[in-house]
């Protein structure tokens, strides 16, 4: 186990390296216009750019679970940032197109090291009792990433280079020197790791996400056969990627599920948010980073406090808080939508601290149901389901727009069509959401306790 202070200082280091993690994923949505028209981009080379860092990321968080099972997090550390800094150099120097798509790749590949670690940390080093709390901390960092990101990357766009955005996610190679100091001299194990099967995997995985993002059934078949080919490896290979024990573990799975439908819906929220504001409001985009902003930096500042109350109170708890936040902004913005974009910003707080509060949640009971040898891939494939949930949530939500979701206003209280169309979405997502709450509470609610399983 670590001392307290080393513990205290991962904590501090991890909570940095997400903020600079989820920056590195967000600032180059602002910069996208800018990329399009240096490089004459068509749509769909576009799609490819944001969808390529998307699919990467989350196929390494789950590689990077796998191989702690193998390597020291120190080892995979100095492996990412390598990584990391081939990506950064060749991005800021890359001349076309094809170098920026390989830059950012690569750069998924060096920074998913972080959110890996960010699942992994409190699970393995922290006791029970400690472990909300060091989960908050990594929300924390997260929040702070979201909230800064935009504003940063405007900056940077506007008084240097687009280009100079790739520099900023060197920070990270920075804190190399503290996780060094302060993670455990831990041995690599002899441990076998099958490349096929996780070749399957990322395969499967990457399909499966190319098919929502691209709208592909193609990509779709290729998924299927690929998942099946996975399922028959697992069960064939001496040292399987993922041990078929892991999917006989019912609760977990059955966790995974209500992960996907949980994440799906707090999803729709920070996705729809800014279109509605724009759509509605007919707010500029630096207005909108103004209305958002407030609720970002509430929900950096409250992470702790989410941390806090898993501790005394239990995950369930804590899952039952965020419902209640995220059922007031869907069912309250639904109601308001149109009106005075002050309430909106209100409403905002609770919907942006109850995604966070979800997810931290949810983190914390998967870590419960892991034995400790197979956390590693257990928060691995936990972190490929909520951004696998991430991406179904957006193509189900432009669909929706794009059908005009408003044959029947749900509710009479909105002004316009625009407004109509997302209060239609956001209860239906509230819906959702309400179903699922039931049927986890009926599930889990006897099963779980307030910190064990």
């Amino acid at each position: 186990m670590l001392s307290k202070q080393q513990q205290k200082s991962l904590l501090f280091v991890l909570a940095f390296s997400l903020i600079i993690s989820v920056m590195n994923g967000t600032m180059f949505n602002i910069v996208l216009p800018n990329i399009r028209e240096e490089f004459a981009l068509s749509s769909v080379l576009m799609g490819w750019f944001s969808s390529s860092f998307l699919i990467v990321y989350a196929i390494s968080t789950a590689i990077y679970g796998k191989c702690t099972e193998r390597f020291s997090l120190k080892t995979l550390l100095i492996f990412a940032f390598i990584v990391l800094l081939i990506a950064d150099i060749l991005g800021y120097l890359g001349q076309n197109y094809a170098s920026m798509l390989l830059a950012r790749v690569l750069q998924a590949i060096g920074t998913a090291i972080i959110p890996t670690l960010g699942m992994i940390i409190p699970a393995r080093y922290f006791a029970v009792e400690e472990r909300g709390f060091a989960f908050g901390m990594t929300a924390t960092g997260a929040a702070l990433g979201a909230a800064i990101g935009p504003m940063i990357a405007g900056f940077v766009a506007q008084y240097f280079s687009w280009r100079a955005l790739f520099l900023l996610s060197l920070i990270l190679i920075l804190t190399l020197p503290l996780y060094v100091k302060n993670l455990p001299n831990e041995q690599g194990k002899k441990v076998a790791i099958d490349f096929v099967g996780g070749i399957l995997l990322a395969c499967g995985a990457s399909s499966i996400l190319l098919a929502i993002t691209q709208f592909n059934v193609i990509f779709l078949l290729f998924s299927l056969v690929a998942w099946v080919l996975f399922v028959i490896r697992i069960h064939h290979s001496k040292t399987p990627f993922i041990h078929p024990s892991l999917f006989k573990n019912t609760k977990f799975i059955i966790m995974l599920c209500f992960l996907f439908i949980f994440i799906f819906v707090g999803a729709g929220e920070s996705f729809l948010a800014p279109l509605y504001l724009s759509e509605v409001y007919q707010l500029s985009a630096g207005k909108i980073g103004t209305l958002i902003f407030p609720a970002a930096i509430i929900t950096a500042a409250m992470g702790v406090v989410g941390g806090k109350i898993v501790d005394k109170m239990g995950a369930l708890f804590l899952l039952s808080l965020a419902s209640l936040m995220l059922l007031l902004y869907f069912v309250g913005t639904a109601l308001i939508l149109g009106y005075s974009e002050i309430w909106i910003a209100v409403l905002l707080v609770f919907g942006v601290l109850g995604c966070s509060y979800l997810t931290m949640s949810l983190s914390n009971f998967v870590s419960y149901l892991l034995p400790e040898q197979q956390i590693g891939i257990g928060m691995g494939l936990f972190s490929l389901v909520n951004f696998m949930a991430y991406a179904f949530s957006s193509v189900v939500c432009s669909k929706l727009l794009d059908l005009h979701f408003n044959v029947v206003a749900i509710n009479l209280l909105p002004t316009g069509t625009n407004a109509v169309v997302y209060s239609n979405i956001l209860l239906f997502l509230a819906l959702i959401y309400v179903v699922g709450m039931i049927v986890f509470k009926l599930k889990f609610s006897h099963q779980v306790r307030l910190r064990k399983v």
